[in-house]
């Protein structure tokens, strides 16, 4: 997805309370609120995740692993 458009999902998400975004020098992390999501669309990621599994989406978006860790 290109940058601007990209911004702007990120940024309507994060005005919904639905993301936490972190700033650390040039990088931006943002992390879904699952809780929240959770408790306002009970079942909505397990379906969109379950989704994108049987779609074969998303499987080049990794987790972060700190480092020394053996943990995916």
């Amino acid at each position: 997805m290109a940058k601007s458009p990209l911004s702007h999902h990120l940024r309507v998400l994060r005005a919904a309370g639905l993301t936490w975004t972190r700033e650390e020098g040039t990088r931006c992390f943002v992390r879904l609120r699952r809780d929240d999501i959770d408790s306002r669309y009970p079942e909505l990621l397990d379906a969109v995740l379950a989704a994108a599994g049987q779609e074969d989406i998303g499987g080049d978006v990794g987790l972060a692993v700190p480092a020394g860790s053996d943990s995916p």
